[in-house]
């Protein structure tokens, strides 16, 4: 089933959402309008101009408050999905649009901020890619296996099947890790590509999906936004069959067998 059918069946819609602030200068609070996972299409202030902040959690909201406009260090912690600045009252259209979620599949956060003594409204359009509340449906936990895995050269590699395009909600690994996802088969990846050092760019022909450190075993690491994946034909850059191809390299002492799960969620299977 495809991403279009899915949206007919469940009848999504289009939901605008509003955020308010008076005089305040900044207004917090959480709303559970946009669902557990959603796309943002457009942003509008009226009254006066305004910076929306948005996150996946209450603690991210109460730790990035004071955070300069402008200023786009964030703390490890914070799970910002978007950081809209509205100069004026036109719509802001998002092109490509912006993929988020919530960590508790529905309850946002926000910060809304503006000029001292002016209230401020900026309306949201969005729709869900799941319904609110609803955490689980049509997801799939994706595990990438390693046994004695040493810590030198790249690991262990090869392909796995999944969805032809999907989404990333979050991640963890047994022990300390690196992994690395691609587009195509792992036969098809460019050999530079194979053996590029973490933190370095990749190539425009790279095939790459995502560069995901593990520094923490065990650890649930949500990714907001989230990451988008597709597998793609050689010749003409259609849709694929489903196959990706993986890099796992082992980052902890010694050797060890490693398996990372990836909860994802499928817009084509």
């Amino acid at each position: 089933m495809d991403f279009l059918t899915q949206y007919n069946t469940n009848q999504f819609q289009r939901t605008s959402t509003t955020f308010t602030r008076t005089s305040n200068p900044i207004a917090s609070a959480s709303r559970i309008d946009l669902g557990g996972a959603f796309i943002l299409l457009s942003a509008q202030a009226a009254g006066a101009s305004g910076r929306l902040r948005l996150y996946a959690d209450e603690s991210s909201m109460i730790t990035d408050a004071d955070r300069a406009q402008g200023n786009f260090v964030l703390n490890d912690s914070v799970a910002l999905i978007a950081d809209v600045v509205l100069t004026d009252t036109n719509k802001l259209m998002f092109d490509p649009p912006i993929i988020g979620n919530t960590f508790t599949g529905g309850q946002l956060w926000y910060n809304l901020s503006g000029s001292s003594g002016t209230n401020t409204t900026v309306e949201l359009v969005s729709y869900p890619i799941r319904p609110i509340g609803v955490s689980n449906v049509g997801n799939t936990t994706l595990n990438i296996t390693g046994t004695s895995v040493p810590t030198t050269g790249n690991g262990v590699s090869g392909s796995i099947t999944t969805s032809k395009s999907f989404l990333i909600l979050s991640g963890s690994s047994t022990v300390e890790s690196r992994l690395r996802l691609y587009s195509r088969p792992y036969t098809e990846i460019p050999t530079a590509e194979q053996s590029r050092a973490f933190g370095t760019e990749p190539s425009d022909n790279s095939l790459l999906i995502a560069d995901l450190m593990f520094d923490t075993a065990n650890f649930q690491y949500p990714l907001v936004p989230l990451l988008e994946g597709y597998t793609w034909t050689a010749a003409d850059y259609a849709v694929g069959s489903g196959e990706i191809g993986y890099i796992l390299e082992n980052r902890s002492g010694g050797t060890s067998n490693i398996t990372v799960s990836l909860l994802t969620y499928s817009t084509e299977d």
